[in-house]
């Protein structure tokens, strides 16, 4: 790219950086039975295995694609909300103070870790762009547009995916598969 960029453009937006938070929780997710079939397979992560994949994705995404000049520049940082509690719904109170710090103290354009919703909400409120919360509703989405994004297809897409599989694929046939008396 060469050519005027716009500059600073938007917080954490300069002629140079685009400044991406990656918030680790005050708690590790322990997904109980998932996370003890990984380590009985040799899947150990630690934070350091966290960052340095994070921090390899963001050196990709440099040399990969176009930022108009502009570098990915990582903000990893400690938070205090608990992720057990976010899962589930609750938390609210510390994902806001995290969310409020990213806006405020580390003044980070987007957060790439905000993988429940309650921090989502709390990102979106302050005008950062959320990368994260898995499937979620198309309304969620629209909602939050255009700060909450996902890898993930809203759950929207996948229950109407699964009824048009079941409405031209399976209803009437014959469960033939199905064994016993189920068949």
């Amino acid at each position: 790219f060469a050519g005027n960029n716009g500059g600073d453009t938007s917080r954490g937006v300069t002629r140079d950086t685009i400044r991406i938070g990656i918030r680790f929780p005050a708690d590790p997710i322990d997904f109980g039975q998932v996370y003890q079939f990984l380590a009985d397979h040799g899947i150990h992560e630690t934070r350091e295995d966290l960052e340095r994949t994070a921090l390899g994705l963001l050196d990709y995404f440099n040399a990969t694609f176009q930022f108009y000049g502009r570098k990915i520049e990582p903000v990893l940082w400690q938070g205090s909300g608990l992720a057990a509690q976010e899962i589930v719904g609750g938390g609210q109170e510390a994902a806001n103070a995290d969310a409020i710090k990213a806006a405020k103290e580390l003044n980070v354009f987007a957060d790439a870790s905000a993988f429940t919703p309650p921090y989502a909400d709390a990102l979106v409120k302050q005008g950062i762009v959320a990368v994260g919360a898995p499937y979620m509703s198309r309304k969620w989405y629209s909602e939050r547009a255009p700060y909450a994004w996902s890898i993930t297809p809203d759950c929207s897409i996948i229950t109407e995916t699964a009824g048009e599989l079941y409405t031209k694929q399976l209803a009437g046939k014959p469960a033939q598969y199905a064994g016993g008396a189920l068949k």
